[in-house]
């Protein structure tokens, strides 16, 4: 089942994507679902499954959370309570891991070595086990920024997902993620996460 884990909207302040064209887009390119990772927020992409609902497209939420070392992709959150503490302020890692343990979550590395985004590599390694999954393919990412990604994954022994990382509509599936298994909702998706049924892939660009 390909899945494009890292898609946003007009609903993330730096795009102006429709989240009914990128449903038909994700169609059109061969995927069976994107997920939604709106940027420090879940609760503003719920208009994205009205256009998911019209069209009969499997959508799946997620957040994009910038933390004081790099951004991840976090999975299982509900709404936006767990940002009250922090207002505007980047999450320190530890407490985005425990927001995900809360949650019975998934968290996932995002674009470890994007210019301006890097993940620092000391605190990705002392926090792997809780870790699900390294980015290895981001559309945004040159390739051999995605190389140093999936070089880092192998060797804290973490497998690579792929997401598009789409601002714009012709980027929606340039990078996407393969399931060994079905995945029908939210649950399903972590449930993959955490098994590590799953690997990172390249759509050939048209």
């Amino acid at each position: 089942m390909r899945i494009d884990l890292h898609v946003h909207t007009m609903y993330s302040y730096d795009s102006d994507l429709d989240p009914r064209h990128m449903v038909r887009r994700a169609r059109e390119v061969g995927l069976d679902a994107v997920c939604v990772t709106e940027h420090n927020t879940f609760e503003k992409s719920a208009p994205v499954l009205e256009a998911a609902a019209e069209i009969g497209f499997l959508v799946l939420r997620g957040v994009e959370i910038s933390t004081t070392v790099g951004h991840m992709l976090v999975f299982g959150l509900k709404d936006d309570q767990w940002r009250w503490p922090y207002g505007r302020s980047k999450l320190p890692p530890e407490a985005v891991l425990e927001l995900v343990e809360a949650v019975d979550g998934a968290a996932v590395i995002a674009h470890p070595y994007k210019p301006g985004y890097q993940f620092h590599a000391r605190e990705l390694l002392s926090a792997s086990d809780r870790i699900c999954a390294i980015e290895t393919c981001n559309g945004q990412c040159l390739p051999e920024q995605n190389q140093k990604a999936d070089r880092l994954a192998k060797a804290v022994g973490l497998p690579g997902t792929g997401g598009s990382d789409a601002h714009l509509l012709h980027e929606i599936g340039r990078c996407f993620t393969e399931f060994d298994s079905p995945i029908g909702h939210e649950e399903d998706l972590i449930a993959a996460l955490r098994r590590g049924q799953f690997r990172s892939e390249l759509r050939d660009r048209p």
